[in-house]
């Protein structure tokens, strides 16, 4: 488990940061944690601690803020980072079952297993927004076939505009520079 102090120290390291920023750099995030849906998984007194896939959510969403995102649209993100609704999945077992990993728990996974993949934000012609992660899936026939229902039933929309964050390498760096967990 990380605290928010040290998910700076690591940001402020791969962004080389003056050290004059940093104090903006850690607020700016201790303020993301509170305004999306990025939250701790324990506490170690007044400290909140996150783990590897929350510093990981927290950091491309902290890239998306600076991008210029508002705030709904730097929650959808987290919203989706942290979510373990996609198709197909991957599942973690466990002793009398299994849970389907979380996007940014997969994309981890992903990236240690050497990967390389983006996550987009699309805009369509029709205004919404979508998130998509471009990793290579091995589907099943089956989600093809459940993917391709959904897409002829909604019609065929054209994206207008795509935010890419390159999650591999940006990942790749965080858990480069991530002291050992607490």
């Amino acid at each position: 488990m990380f605290k928010i102090s040290q998910a700076s120290v690591a940001f402020a390291e791969i962004d080389q940061l003056p050290d004059d920023d940093f104090n903006t750099l850690d607020k700016e995030l201790r303020n993301l944690t509170q305004r999306t849906s990025i939250a701790p998984r324990e506490r170690d007194g007044r400290a909140d601690l996150f783990d590897e896939a929350g510093v990981c959510a927290l950091r491309l969403v902290h890239i998306a803020k600076r991008f210029g995102f508002d705030r709904f649209q730097l929650d959808r993100l987290a919203r989706f980072l942290l979510s373990a609704d996609t198709l197909p999945g991957r599942y973690r077992s466990f002793e009398g079952g299994r849970r389907a990993l979380s996007v940014i728990e997969e994309a981890i996974e992903r990236t240690r297993e050497g990967e390389v993949f983006d996550l987009s934000l699309v805009m369509y012609r029709d205004g919404t927004i979508a998130v998509r992660a471009g990793w290579a899936d091995t589907t099943t026939p089956e989600a093809e076939e459940m993917l391709a229902a959904l897409e002829a039933a909604s019609g065929k929309r054209l994206i207008d505009a795509a935010f890419v964050l390159p999650v591999s390498r940006l990942i790749a760096e965080v858990l480069g520079k991530l002291p050992k967990a607490i």
